[in-house]
């Protein structure tokens, strides 16, 4: 058995859809697990349809807008509009819709979004079965539990691990497609596991079911030691070790989430990043190999937050400060890209989401002076000359910087 991740960009539009089903149509005699995320912008468009429902506000314009998208993408893949296709999963996000209000933001925020992943599975499964390939669609929330933590659950592994275990063993189709980033809590209710999850679906599927290998299909031809768009020139790898991937991702490389490496390297699964534009391109493959000779990895997240504290008395930071901060940082699931420690200050880069922001300030103001530097942005670079340090910094403010045998980080605007 294999497992098949693609992405909102690969079924972005109908063309792409038909051109996801000729990939798996090539591997006729393959049991294949097709892990699918929503389509296009569609989880963006669902966080904005949340912000409304969630203050009680009208839900048009974005309302007409994503029903529209997904209908056109139907109307072009079957020929005719098939309301009975989405009709079902519109009534039930109108209905979490209206229940937005009455529940804590987090709740909501899956309750609602995770039906982007839901809606395009539909219509993927469908499409293929019109093509007289063997598919079951199944339900995520049914065979991926969580401990019940919204936006960012914690997978329960030995449930879920016998739900997809019966589910394999049951089946008798060729192809189960199911959704990524979404799975469910104890009591039943939606989450999700994290932005950009669905990279860590594929994985846990894969681990337990002990698949032979897990491919991510992407918009490049492999894994590239930079971001394309940013970087003029790039280097693709052929093949990366599960730590170097591991380390990639920890810093914020787009290609790869966080959580994906772990359940594959404990498993043994190599994972393979393949182009769906050109499938003839052999990717990049992650296993167990060797590297020899890497280049210097550039890795870019926007969007960051510097948050620096200060003591109010004029005393050092000590580790009572620090625990205090981090037990801050616990409860509201805040994840640390870069942190230093001076004797008079402790600085922290955190994602630069208004919530946990907002809520950081709220619990830590009374005890610490705080400053925050919004709209910030910080670089990673991975087996670093001293050139490449230099050139990145030419016409960048520089907010904090820290440099280790291996790596380099900055916080600049």
């Amino acid at each position: 058995m294999k497992v098949f991740k693609f992405g909102g960009a690969s079924v972005r539009h109908a063309d792409a859809v038909r051109n996801i089903c000729h990939i798996i149509e090539q591997y006729p005699d393959e049991t294949l697990v097709v892990v699918v995320s929503a389509m296009g912008k569609t989880t963006n468009a669902l966080e904005r349809l949340l912000a409304l429902a969630h203050r009680g506000e009208a839900l048009d314009p974005e309302w007409h807008a994503l029903v529209e998208y997904h209908a056109q993408i139907v109307e072009d893949l079957f020929g005719e509009p098939r309301e009975d296709l989405l009709d079902p999963w519109w009534k039930s996000l109108k209905e979490r819709c209206a229940q937005a209000p009455s529940l804590p933001f987090n709740q909501a925020y899956d309750a609602i979004v995770s039906h982007g992943e839901l809606i395009s599975t539909h219509i993927i499964a469908a499409y293929l079965e019109r093509r007289e390939v063997s598919v079951a669609w199944s339900d995520a929330r049914e065979y991926v539990h969580t401990d019940g933590v919204f936006r960012d659950g914690t997978v329960d592994w030995e449930e879920t691990e016998r739900n997809w275990k019966s589910l394999a063993s049951d089946t008798s189709r060729r192809i189960i497609m199911t959704q990524g980033f979404i799975g469910s809590s104890p009591e039943g209710h939606p989450t999700t596991l994290g932005r950009e999850g669905s990279d860590f679906s594929a994985a846990i599927i894969a681990a337990c079911l002990d698949a032979e290998s897990v491919t991510i299909w992407k918009d490049v031809p492999g894994i590239l030691n930079a971001d394309p768009k940013r970087f003029n020139e790039t280097v693709q790898f052929d093949s990366l070790s599960y730590q170097e991937a591991a380390e990639m991702s920890y810093y914020g490389a787009s290609v790869i989430h966080p959580k994906t490496i772990k359940p594959l390297a404990t498993h043994r699964i190599p994972l393979y990043v393949r182009s769906f534009e050109d499938m003839s391109l052999p990717g990049t493959v992650i296993g167990d190999v060797e590297d020899i000779s890497l280049p210097a990895t550039y890795i870019v997240k926007d969007n960051q937050a510097l948050i620096r504290f200060g003591l109010k008395e004029f005393t050092f930071v000590n580790e009572e400060n620090l625990s205090r901060i981090f037990q801050v940082v616990d409860k509201l699931r805040i994840r640390i890209r870069m942190m230093q420690n001076s004797a008079i200050s402790f600085s922290i880069c955190i994602d630069n989401r208004e919530d946990q922001v907002r809520s950081l300030l709220r619990e830590l103001q009374s005890q610490f002076f705080i400053s925050v530097h919004q709209s910030a942005s910080l670089l990673t670079i991975k087996n670093y000359q001293e050139e490449d340090i230099l050139r990145m910094k030419e016409g960048k403010e520089v907010l904090l910087e820290q440099k280790t045998e291996r790596n380099f980080q900055m916080v600049y605007r």
